[in-house]
């Protein structure tokens, strides 16, 4: 599987310096790689739900009424964050 995403964010920069530059990025990554981990979950949900694999890996039924529900599930990531 190839993901292709994009994302934009807007990032003010104090200075030109590597640290400034580096400080700005990191700032961003958390969410960098939420949006990353959210259209990998999805990709990879809907595959093995076509596959009728999902219940399985569930070990129950599924009942998948939309992806835009307002009921997800959290996920902690290696940022201490959870989308």
């Amino acid at each position: 599987m190839i993901l292709q995403f994009s994302i934009t964010f807007n990032i003010s920069l104090k200075s030109p310096s590597l640290k400034a530059l580096t400080i700005a990025f990191l700032k961003y990554l958390p969410s960098i790689f939420q949006s990353f981990a959210e259209q990998a979950l999805y990709y990879f949900a809907e595959k093995y739900k076509h596959e009728s694999k999902l219940s399985k890996m569930l070990k129950g039924d599924v009942i998948w009424k939309s992806s835009k529900g307002n009921r997800k599930t959290k996920i902690f990531t290696i940022f201490n964050y959870k989308f």
